[in-house]
């Protein structure tokens, strides 16, 4: 899906969070933005900070997991509708509560997504972000 984009995907190993420091080094300036990908193994309380940091000095975006994350300083996130959420599971809730089999109630992926921004990051990095983006987001930080 990357390559159908034009997007180039560097992987780097980390096997655990000892590892972050040196991963985020081999990017150097060579990336445009880090992706985090939900890993307990490496991403913690402790190494967001870390990772933040380090996206602050080589002026390399984090791209977070959550609007938590974009608070901290990671430039974006993409995050689920939770209230939306809720009203899809209550429609599964009511269809197997009525007696549809449990097999005929298909799993459904998030209908509504929604986006944070952090604008300070954004201008740290000389991002510039158009007002309807902006407005679009669920948070903009300051």
């Amino acid at each position: 899906a990357a390559q159908q984009e034009g997007l180039e995907l560097i992987p780097i190993a980390v096997h655990d969070a000892r590892d972050l420091p040196a991963g985020l080094k081999k990017l150097d300036r060579s990336a445009d933005v880090l992706w985090a990908i939900p890993d307990k193994t490496v991403y913690s309380g402790k190494t967001l900070k870390q990772g933040l940091l380090s996206s602050f000095r080589s002026r390399i975006p984090v791209v977070g997991l959550s609007d938590a994350w974009v608070k901290a300083g990671a430039f974006y996130a993409l995050d689920r509708d939770y209230r939306d959420l809720g009203q899809q599971s209550g429609v599964m809730a009511e269809k197997l509560l009525t007696g549809t089999s449990p097999t005929a109630v298909k799993p459904e992926t998030p209908k509504v997504a929604v986006y944070s921004l952090n604008l300070k990051t954004a201008r740290h990095m000389k991002i510039t972000i158009g007002d309807e983006l902006v407005a679009g987001a669920v948070h903009a930080y300051e």
